[in-house]
């Protein structure tokens, strides 16, 4: 009976010496599976500060880029006013050439007594399409019939 206890022992020991070792091995292997998850988490925490870095790199330069838009956008319609208002000033300046060269009678051989009425009137006639062509950037002879340009013959040159 004794061997019988003394087999039945060594084989309980030995099942519980496999068991530990068994256990070791697993308990190893979580410890292996448990760092690579660890390393991996910090890789992936890593990887996610660089994104966030980069995205508001990302986003610093678009708002660069917009400032920039802005900027030339705001020179531009600097520009745009300033040509407005040279424009306006260009405007006003030949209104008042043509009401000047419309008061005088278009010539000064020519007195303004002597000048039929349906004359003058067609001389300020051409002076306004003239005017108005010079404006709008047409060439004066443009726009103007037959009839205008033998007007203008009659114009002479101040």
């Amino acid at each position: 009976m004794d061997e019988k206890r003394e087999s039945y022992y060594s084989c309980k020991c030995s099942e519980m010496e496999e068991f530990k070792k068994a256990a070791e091995r697993f308990a190893v292997e979580i410890r292996k599976r448990v760092e690579e998850l660890r390393r991996r988490r910090d890789q992936l925490k890593s990887v996610y500060k660089d994104l966030q870095k980069s995205s508001i790199e990302a986003d610093n330069l678009e708002v660069k880029a917009a400032e920039i838009r802005k900027a030339e956008l705001l020179a531009m319609k600097e520009k745009a006013i300033s040509d407005l208002e040279s424009n306006k000033q260009l405007r006003a300046e030949l209104e008042k050439q043509l009401q000047k060269a419309m008061d005088s009678g278009g010539s000064g051989t020519v007195k303004k007594d002597n000048i039929p009425d349906s004359t003058k009137r067609k001389q300020n006639q051409v002076l306004k399409s003239a005017l108005n062509t010079i404006l709008k950037g047409k060439s004066p002879s443009s726009g103007q019939g037959s009839s205008s340009s033998s007007s203008s013959s009659r114009v002479a040159p101040q």
